[in-house]
């Protein structure tokens, strides 16, 4: 432990070249991911989303700073009307935040660098939520804690707001985002972080975004649906 909110993990604790995801991986272009550079480039789960408490953490990477939200994943009710809790940037365009509109922000604790990898989690529950952020090259995660009130999702966007919002788009890249129910620990959000796929028992989805795949790897067969355009393969 390096104090309150980091982690460093030790990399004994994984499990050979065919799981480990070694830092840098990604930014470093080896492995497979997803580009959206315009607003009908949101991808969508509409038939299930998970209910709460829950963990989504990935790999992303700003392209493009619109200086303004930027929605990475909106979990949402009501066709998409009704934001649960959204996963975002600030209104900078670069710092990410959990947003929950019926109360409590958590904001990040160092804001996006344009066009370099940052793998992040967010756990989230009714009442609070904690997002955590990772050093690509050392592992070590920073979190910020908050009290928020979350509501109860049945669909959710990734790169946007919902199906049919086209504001508050993601313009970036996500290397690969899963969906677990319930709330990790540090140790295992990194291990999910930096391993190639998911090994946790509470594995909702899992999209690895590789040569455009929008299926869900983990078995449980929650693929994603595109927008009106499609995202772009980006190996940067």
């Amino acid at each position: 432990s390096t104090g309150a909110g980091n982690l460093v993990y030790v990399l004994s604790n994984y499990h050979g070249p065919d799981d480990h995801l070694a830092y840098g991986a990604i930014a470093k272009g080896s492995w497979g991911a997803t580009r959206h550079d315009a607003a009908t480039d949101r991808l969508s789960r509409t038939a299930s989303a998970p209910g709460l408490p829950v963990t989504v953490l990935g790999w992303s990477c700003l392209r493009v700073d619109r200086n303004d939200f930027s929605s990475v994943f909106r979990a949402h009710s009501g066709g998409g009307g009704t934001t649960c809790y959204n996963i975002a940037t600030g209104s900078s365009g670069e710092t990410l935040c959990i947003f929950t509109p019926a109360g409590g922000t958590v904001i990040g604790t160092a804001p996006f660098v344009v066009n370099t990898w940052l793998p992040w989690a967010a756990t989230i529950s009714a009442v609070s939520g904690t997002l955590y952020l990772a050093n690509a090259s050392t592992g070590v995660l920073s979190s910020s804690t908050a009290a928020i009130t979350a509501g109860v999702p049945d669909a959710y966007t990734i790169g946007g707001r919902s199906p049919g919002d086209p504001n508050e788009w993601w313009n970036g890249s996500h290397g690969f985002l899963r969906v677990l129910t319930g709330v990790l620990t540090p140790g295992a959000i990194v291990d999910e972080l930096f391993n190639r796929r998911s090994r946790h028992p509470n594995i909702w989805a899992d999209y690895d975004f590789i040569d455009g795949s929008l299926l869900d790897i983990s078995g449980n067969n929650r693929p994603l649906t595109a927008g009106s355009t499609a995202t772009a393969a980006d190996e940067d």
